[in-house]
């Protein structure tokens, strides 16, 4: 694409400039570690100015990681602090010691539509649940709805051995969402909400 002819010095990183400019860092600081560092300007009427961080915070068995974590505010009226923001694209948090684990994880997808997914596993010695989930308002204007999914997976031994004894049970609900199943039954031991059964091993 050519550029503007309206008498002013344009920079662009790339075909597109809503993206960031991403600096590598790979580098620990302490507990800290910096993966990339981001700068981002906008194509909105401000030009919002956006400072990106890619990175995580490891303390003993607990990890927090974040992923576009941002700080975006108006390059022409950075005083008015009421116009700054802050975002965040993912953020995953992972803790172990002995006979506890507990991992989580959260996703924005901008879209269109908005769209939060989400995953929680824990796990204390022989009891543990794994938790997947999304939540997006697809639609646009008056037309806008909601739409949710949970689906838990529990996994302790229930029964009388040898008459019944179950080593997991799952539950699922759903708001205006589809459900699509593989339709080849050799496909239906890799579909997600049974794969989670399974010790929760494919999340």
């Amino acid at each position: 694409a050519g550029a503007p002819d309206d008498g002013k010095l344009h920079v662009m990183f790339g075909d597109k400039r809503d993206q960031p400019l991403w600096i590598g860092v790979h580098a620990s600081f302490g507990p800290i570690y910096i993966d990339q560092l981001g700068i981002q300007i906008g194509n909105d009427p401000d030009h919002t100015l956006g400072l990106l961080i890619d990175g995580s915070v490891k303390v003993d068995g607990l990890t927090a990681q974040v992923d576009q974590l941002t700080l975006s505010a108006p390059i022409g009226d950075l005083g008015n602090l009421s116009k700054w923001s802050i975002d965040l694209m993912g953020l995953a948090v992972t803790f172990q010691s002995p006979g506890i684990e507990l991992a989580g994880g959260l996703l924005k997808s901008p879209g269109p539509p908005l769209e939060y997914d989400g995953m929680l596993l824990i796990q204390v010695t022989e009891f543990g649940f794994v938790a997947v989930g999304a939540y997006s308002t697809p639609g646009t204007g008056s037309d806008t709805y909601t739409s949710l999914f949970v689906f838990v997976a529990v996994f302790a031994t229930i029964g009388i051995p040898p008459i019944i004894e179950f080593s997991a049970f799952g539950l699922g609900v759903g708001y205006n969402r589809e459900l699509i199943v593989p339709d080849d039954m050799n496909k239906i031991p890799a579909f997600i909400l049974v794969a989670a059964l399974d010790d929760g091993g494919a999340l």
